[in-house]
């Protein structure tokens, strides 16, 4: 199965920095022409803010040309980053986690651990326990739903995949959702104070 990156609102994201950090350059300018200042001996602080943004909007919307993708499989993983393809028998990995962001589950990032002596191109590691460990991407990122990749993650990587407390936590979200859509929920809580009222 092959799994995407979807890339329509982080160009969107990544546009909208652009034009924040142009139009912020523009009013910088005429704010120093107003006031006379001349680059570089007075300048404002929002100048060289707008060109950092201008500059990281850029090199963000660069790395989206190369794009990722994922391919699982019973042999393992294919993982197509930055240019860079790496094939991950499973042999090769330890696990692969989705970690919880802060305090709650927004958008939490696919956490790969490798076995000693296996790299994956593309992506920096860091260091666990004398493991190299890789961030994939977050799970909202994907084209597919969040539960599609984990389910054939789990299907073919087992006891490896460590999901089950996102997967609840989205359950749980869904339930409630729907439960407060449902418009006969607030139906019978009406019938229910109407009930105690007339006691």
């Amino acid at each position: 199965m092959r799994f995407q990156r979807k890339t329509g609102e982080l160009r969107k994201t990544c546009l909208a920095w652009g034009v924040l950090g142009v139009a912020g350059w523009a009013a910088a300018q005429a704010r120093e022409a107003q006031h006379g200042y001349h680059w570089p001996a007075t300048v404002s602080f929002f100048e060289p803010l707008t060109y950092l943004m201008v500059l990281l909007a850029g090199a963000a919307w660069v790395s989206l040309l190369w794009p990722f993708r994922l391919d699982v499989g019973a042999a393992g993983l294919t993982v197509l980053a930055r240019g860079s393809t790496t094939v991950l028998p499973w042999a090769s990995i330890e696990s692969i986690t989705v970690i919880k962001a802060g305090e709650g589950w927004a958008n939490p990032p696919l956490e790969i651990r490798l076995a000693p002596g296996v790299r994956l191109g593309g992506r920096w590691a860091t260091r666990k326990d004398g493991r190299r460990v890789y961030t994939l991407l977050d799970v909202d990122d994907f084209t597919v739903p969040p539960e599609g990749v984990l389910a054939a993650l789990q299907r073919y990587g087992g006891s490896r995949i460590d999901a089950e407390d996102y997967l609840r936590h989205r359950h749980g979200k869904r339930m409630v959702a729907e439960w407060l859509a449902d418009p006969s929920v607030f139906d019978r809580y009406r019938r229910s104070d109407s009930d105690e009222s007339d006691r």
